[in-house]
């Protein structure tokens, strides 16, 4: 069944959904965050946490690796003797620590499992509590329409756990195997000693615990981490015109997962290179050197605090961008005729606001 926000005739929309230039895109997203600031401070801090959290773990893990010469013969093994099985390799020649190891797989699988949860929460609120919000902005501009920020939180988590879950774990499965296999590629020559090795491919697997903005990592092995990220920043460049819009292709209607990657394909290439112009900056500002930036001039906490809502801002960035990519593709009509605009918006929040939520509960009560 289709989505009524999409079958719903349209009227004239706003003309400030309209926008056609990176500086004009910027001032709208301050606009947007100056307006909704409590729902996306609040946003903010659910990525610090989420942030801290994965930091934290991430550390603790590399740390009981690095104190245990079992279970980095075990690991390493995988890149160091690629035609050979790891588990024969290094059980054969720790046949006493078998138990050891495998408690400790168990405890890292499970701390895994963990932050796998963890993301999926924290994205889920925060991509839908900023979808809702800038859609917010949008309607009140016309009908001065406000909603409190525990409702507008409470509206988008109810929409990233209806409608996005299924995205972010497959984002997340392809990010990690394709880190696995940028590891395996960079890290198999066995230039490095079991030590680095562990903690850097550790450390790596943290990149693909995220939507848009790196996660910058910090390792002793300087040319080894300038390789992968570099290889990464390549493949990320690829996959960025699949990606970027397909969260607000599934929030915006209740359409399949193979729908919504062809909308958002689409549509980058309605908005013409500008969604990479923004990942370049979002790059910069989010990415290891500006991690490095702001960690000398702001200091460690304070430093995680600003990349946690530059992480936010640079969210409403994309979101405002496919809003006006629809509105652009509005004014050529897609092949059924449906037109996007105001009234979409409008509807789309009436869906989701908790106040008319409640109001259908109680109708359907009745």
């Amino acid at each position: 069944m289709n989505d009524p926000l999409l079958d719903s005739p349209s009227q004239q929309a706003p003309p400030a959904l309209e926008l056609n230039t990176i500086k004009d895109i910027l001032v709208r997203s301050f606009s947007v965050f100056g307006h909704k600031l409590c729902p996306l401070l609040t946003c903010a801090t659910f990525l610090l946490i989420f942030r801290l959290i994965l930091t934290t773990t991430t550390s603790t893990i590399i740390d009981t690796i690095n104190t245990n010469s079992s279970i980095q013969s075990f690991i390493s093994s995988f890149f160091d003797n690629p035609q050979s099985k790891a588990i024969n390799v290094c059980f054969s020649d720790h046949c006493r620590d078998v138990p050891q190891i495998v408690y400790i797989l168990v405890i890292a699988l499970c701390i895994k499992l963990f932050l796998l949860i963890a993301y999926l929460i924290a994205y889920q609120m925060v991509i839908g509590t900023a979808f809702f919000a800038v859609s917010e902005y949008y309607v009140g501009q016309v009908d001065r329409l406000e909603c409190s920020t525990p409702k507008t939180i409470f509206s988008g988590v109810r929409i990233g756990a209806f409608r996005l879950k299924k995205f972010l774990f497959l984002l997340w499965f392809l990010r990690q195997s394709l880190i696995l296999l940028l590891c395996h590629i960079v890290l198999g020559d066995g230039t490095l000693n079991k030590s680095d090795m562990v903690s850097f491919a550790t450390e790596a697997m943290l990149m693909s615990y995220t939507y848009t903005a790196p996660i910058p990592i910090v390792s002793t092995t300087t040319d080894k981490l300038a390789t992968i990220r570099i290889a990464w920043g390549f493949l990320e460049s690829v996959l960025l015109p699949y990606i970027l819009f397909v969260p607000s292709v599934l929030v915006m209607g209740n359409v399949g997962l193979g729908f919504a990657v062809r909308e958002g394909s689409s549509l980058g290439h309605v908005v013409s290179s500008r969604d990479l112009v923004i990942k370049i900056h979002e790059t910069i500002v989010c990415g290891a050197i500006g991690a490095n930036v702001w960690f000398y001039v702001l200091g460690t906490m304070f430093a995680k605090v600003f990349m946690a809502i530059a992480e936010v801002y640079f969210l409403v960035m994309y979101i405002v961008l496919f809003l006006s990519a629809k509105m652009k593709e509005r004014e050529e009509g897609d092949q059924e005729g449906r037109r996007f605009g105001h009234v979409d918006l409008q509807m789309f929040v009436d869906c989701w606001d908790v106040k008319h939520v409640l109001q259908r509960i109680r109708a359907g009560g009745r």
